[in-house]
């Protein structure tokens, strides 16, 4: 349909699709294309304005503050001048800039609203890019570009309570899985993201399982305290972090020589019980409190 709407985003996809081509940190025109497919896709099965949610989408890295020194005013205000340019209305800016501010991942003690459904499928798409196989090649490819360990035993994951917190880490690849990537599926606006999500985290999961044995890491401690279902986890002391989907009790440890860190799934094809996977790192002693929803029915 040749709108002056669709006209604009044809405009901008051109446009980013050149700024970014040579893009080598898995924040490439290849990622942003994804993310705007997935957009379109989730934005029509939830009735949301597809072309606002495209639109967004193709913008929504355009000065991505970690490649900006953690300037996070840089993404809408580059949004704006580019729309702008393209001539786009006061309105299109206004909720395009307001996406594009408010998408990013900033800590698992930070919970980042979107005001919009199109904001909602924007954000689910994008969080869907950066789990499953696609995610995990993602990860890495950051964590290389980043200058970032792979992996150590020693270094704890660490579920960062503030952004500035999250902003400053310089954690391993393989702990952003913990940090961030394993709770993202619980942190899915629409009903089509949270489907999705669902077996791109499982693929993770095993993945980082099999990381683990080959890497030679401990499967079990006999002294480490299990956990019920959790939406996310926050660091002892860490500010509460309220969400829909959290599951009630705690996990904390009760050796000093291991980390558990706990990431629980719900095994759908028989209705079993939750399965616990635990995967222990090195030595340092980290305390862990997985946050209840008082209005969650167990399952």
């Amino acid at each position: 349909m040749n709108t002056p709407q669709r006209r604009l985003v044809d405009r901008v996809a051109e446009h980013i699709k050149t700024k970014f081509a040579d893009e080598s940190s898995g924040h490439d025109w290849h990622h942003i294309n994804r993310v705007r497919k997935l957009a379109r896709q989730i934005a029509a099965q939830e009735g949301a304005d597809v072309d606002m949610a495209e639109l967004a989408a193709l913008v929504h890295d355009i000065a991505d503050w970690k490649f900006h020194d953690g300037d996070d005013t840089r993404g809408p205000l580059e949004a704006a001048r580019l729309l702008r340019q393209e001539g786009a209305t006061q309105d299109v800016i206004d909720q395009v800039t307001d996406i594009v501010a408010t998408i990013s991942f900033k800590g698992a003690g930070v919970h980042t609203e979107m005001k919009t459904l199109e904001g909602k499928c924007v954000q689910d798409a994008d969080r869907l890019d950066a789990i499953g196989a696609i995610g995990i090649a993602r990860c890495f490819a950051y964590g290389g570009h980043a200058g970032r360990l792979m992996y150590d035993p020693d270094e704890a994951p660490v579920m960062h309570a503030t952004a500035e917190a999250y902003k400053a880490a310089k954690g391993t690849s393989l702990n952003h899985f913990y940090e961030k990537l394993f709770l993202l599926k619980d942190r899915m606006n629409t009903t089509s993201g949270r489907a999705l999500a669902e077996e791109r985290t499982q693929y993770m999961q095993d993945f980082v399982a099999r990381f683990l044995q080959e890497w030679g890491t401990p499967e079990d401690c006999p002294s480490a305290h299990p956990a019920s279902r959790y939406r996310t986890a926050r660091a002892a002391g860490a500010s509460q972090f309220k969400a829909d989907r959290m599951g009630r009790r705690e996990a904390q440890h009760a050796s000093e020589s291991c980390v558990l860190l706990c990431n629980i799934i719900q095994n759908p094809a028989n209705g079993n019980p939750p399965i616990l996977h635990r995967t222990f790192f090195g030595t340092r002693a980290q305390s862990m409190t997985f946050e209840p929803d008082p209005g969650r029915k167990s399952s």
